[in-house]
């Protein structure tokens, strides 16, 4: 990306759920619904959304969710910003800590969190991982936290 293309990638809320759907799977993430989805937001390059993140918000318990970048985008530091605006979105909204159902466990200790036992107190079900047919053959998920 040259630096006039850099110039035309920007970091927005979205409402673009489907097009999150869409990137998400080609990312290689399982389908699922949007429950409990309180903001996204999306990196756009263009008219294209090239990264997007989610928070969920249940019971108490903040968590990241769909979070993709696009290949070809990825080592550019979006999946950080993206988390960043996220993290920042849940400290908006009273949260101390905040959750993830890791595929990528270490990129989000770089970011400062840590793998916490599956039945911690307050944490986000793992119970849908143990059904999606990636699990234990592509997908090794760890479950992670955060402290805001």
């Amino acid at each position: 990306m040259t630096g006039q293309d850099s110039e035309s990638l920007t970091l927005r809320k979205t409402n673009d759920f489907e097009g999150i759907r869409a990137l998400s799977v080609r990312s290689g993430l399982e389908d699922g619904p949007f429950q409990n989805v309180v903001e996204a937001y999306g990196f756009f390059f263009h008219d294209e959304l090239v990264g997007c993140a989610t928070l969920k918000i249940d019971r108490q318990a903040f968590s990241v969710e769909w979070l993709a970048v696009k290949d070809g985008m990825r080592l550019r530091g979006l999946g950080t910003q993206l988390v960043e605006a996220i993290e920042n979105e849940a400290r908006k909204r009273g949260a101390n800590r905040i959750w993830a159902l890791a595929r990528a466990p270490a990129f989000f200790q770089k970011m400062g969190f840590s793998k916490t036992r599956e039945d911690a107190l307050g944490r986000p079900p793992m119970a849908s991982c143990r059904t999606c047919r990636q699990y234990g053959k592509t997908c090794h998920p760890e479950m992670m936290v955060k402290s805001l």
